[in-house]
């Protein structure tokens, strides 16, 4: 496990889970605003189907190695020591995209503004698409700094996988807000 630790001048990203029917409710409660101000754009939303009634019991496996190596590589991350300032604020690094993630960055944005028109599959989520393609990049980030490391330039295939994700977090917003 990694120590406790503090960090000042960061940005994070984060995973919030809520029951459906706290999230029913506070949507409901708090009208159009959620929606008018952005805040439920900046989360790739999911309400999968329920296994229950169907989860047979299956053995934990005896290793996991993928679930090791990760948590490895984020304790290593959080073990790196960033840069700061005179004003002992983090700074920042800016990871680019490469000529070919940058090529298939466009790609995606300009397919999901193409939806975002009259007859298009996303107009229903406008709101929620028109993050889209920032969610795809800094989706990609996380991969890139999870394989690589901080630093380097983000290839295409973060690129893709990401917009995989995203692409799947549409179509659930799609059919749960529209």
């Amino acid at each position: 496990t990694c120590p406790s630790f503090a960090m000042r001048g960061c940005r994070h990203t984060f995973g919030l889970m809520a029951q459906p029917d706290a999230l029913r409710s506070f949507l409901e409660r708090a009208g159009a605003l959620p929606r008018g101000t952005g805040f439920i754009a900046r989360f790739l939303m999911a309400w999968p189907q329920s296994t229950h009634g169907a989860r047979t019991f299956r053995p934990a496996p005896v290793a996991m190695p993928a679930v090791e190596r990760f948590g490895e590589q984020i304790c290593a991350l959080l073990d790196t020591t960033p840069a700061s300032d005179d004003r002992e604020s983090t700074v920042r690094t800016v990871l680019d995209l490469s000529p070919a993630a940058r090529t298939k960055w466009n790609e995606v944005y300009d397919a999901i503004e193409r939806e975002l028109g009259t007859g298009g599959m996303l107009r229903s989520v406008r709101d929620v698409a028109s993050k889209a393609a920032e969610n795809v990049v800094r989706l990609a980030a996380l991969f890139h700094v999870l394989e690589h490391g901080i630093g380097g330039t983000i290839d295409a295939h973060d690129i893709v996988c990401a917009e995989r994700i995203v692409g799947w977090h549409l179509l659930e917003a799609r059919r749960l807000l529209a």
